[in-house]
């Protein structure tokens, strides 16, 4: 994650990404800050899903 952000922040000043909720934690613990949650309903009635995170560089 180091080397993306690093590379990232060469052209850009912050990063947005989808983040799974087993993943959430990892990148609210490296200073992302969830923005939008979002539920998609499957064609088999299920649910995905996922937050919006944001993190200025």
């Amino acid at each position: 994650m180091d080397f993306a952000e690093e590379i990232i922040s060469k052209e850009h000043d912050h990063v947005i990404l989808d983040a799974s909720l087993p993943a959430k934690q990892i990148y609210l613990k490296r200073g992302y800050v969830a923005t939008k949650y979002n539920m998609i309903e499957t064609e088999y009635e299920d649910y995905l899903c996922f937050d919006v995170m944001e993190k200025h560089l």
